[in-house]
């Protein structure tokens, strides 16, 4: 059955050329052809959490860099998280591998969104850093303006009362804190040579006490010290626009746990599928062309003979 099944044994040929199974091409109506993921062009239609399924807007998920705030995830076992209430105080449960926050010796919070997460030592650096790029950028756009507005009279520039509502007190004070010389950057980081030793243990260390590689990964600033708990990455449904004339071909619902479509133009729905039941005919392609002088099969689609002829693909 599985043998019968299976699309990609038979392929069609896309507008480009390239050669695809049936149900993985488009099909847009304003251009009249197939179309396959390089005629496509992919977007982010929206982005959700896909464990309380609230919807964030762009804005806000760049801000909390794509992370919820309220859901977590276990750090050994990446299942979503149980908030328990005793008396006024949280603590989160696993409910697959038992673990909690009192393992690692976090105390229970008041709020049961606000959870301690591992920084780097080097966070003040970095936001010093993007301090003077800020720094940097507001004085481009002040020399830009300037540029601007230079071909101005001055006669209809001394006419104007720029005091009236006390905006030159604020011109003043801009000016004055962007021509205030900038602060030397951050130095360079220089090679060391201390180096740590590779601990033996970890070739000794039972296996459930040796952290994988994802569990690293999810914290890379947590070194030695015990896990916590993981912020859970948000996600987004995508819409698919024809790359020629710019025509939606694929927009899902608003609704993060409706599984229903807006727009939908496969090929499937325009062009039949075939079956390849001859085992030696792998490397066949079949063009849909009724000016075929050799037969190979007679089908009978919606009411119409129409003759299927085989065209064997050579291989480089």
């Amino acid at each position: 059955m599985s043998y019968l099944l299976n699309t990609k044994r038979v392929k069609c040929k896309c507008s480009c050329g390239q050669l695809s199974p049936l149900d993985a091409l488009y099909f847009c109506r304003s251009c009249v052809k197939p179309k396959c993921r390089w005629c496509v062009v992919d977007e982010v239609d929206f982005i959700y959490c896909p464990a309380c399924l609230e919807n964030v807007p762009l804005g806000d998920a760049k801000n909390r860099r794509y992370e919820c705030r309220t859901c977590k995830s276990c750090p050994l076992c990446d299942s979503s998280l149980t908030t328990c209430l005793e008396g006024e105080l949280y603590h989160l449960r696993c409910g697959t591998c038992k673990w909690t926050t009192r393992d690692v010796g976090l105390a229970d919070q008041a709020n049961s969104a606000v959870w301690p997460q591992h920084t780097h030592p080097c966070d003040s650096v970095l936001n010093n850093a993007m301090e003077q790029l800020r720094l940097h950028s507001a004085r481009e756009k002040a020399e830009k303006r300037k540029l601007k507005y230079a071909n101005i009279r001055r006669s209809n520039r001394g006419t104007l009362n720029t005091n009236r509502y006390k905006l030159q007190e604020m011109y003043e004070a801009r000016r004055k804190a962007l021509s205030e010389p900038l602060k030397p950057m951050v130095r360079g980081m220089e090679p060391t040579e201390d180096v740590p030793e590779l601990d033996e243990k970890v070739f000794t260390s039972p296996f459930c006490e040796t952290r994988t590689l994802s569990q690293t990964m999810n914290q890379l600033f947590s070194k030695d010290k015990p896990l916590y708990p993981n912020r859970i990455k948000l996600a987004g449904k995508r819409a698919v626009r024809c790359s020629d004339c710019e025509k939606l071909l694929y927009k899902p619902e608003y609704s993060p746990s409706c599984i229903k479509f807006r727009i939908q133009c496969l090929l499937l729905d325009f062009v039949p599928g075939l079956l390849n039941r001859v085992s030696n005919l792998r490397n066949t392609v079949f063009d849909l062309d009724q000016d075929q002088e050799y037969q190979l099969a007679r089908a009978r689609i919606m009411g119409i003979d129409t003759k299927i002829a085989p065209t064997v693909e050579e291989k480089p």
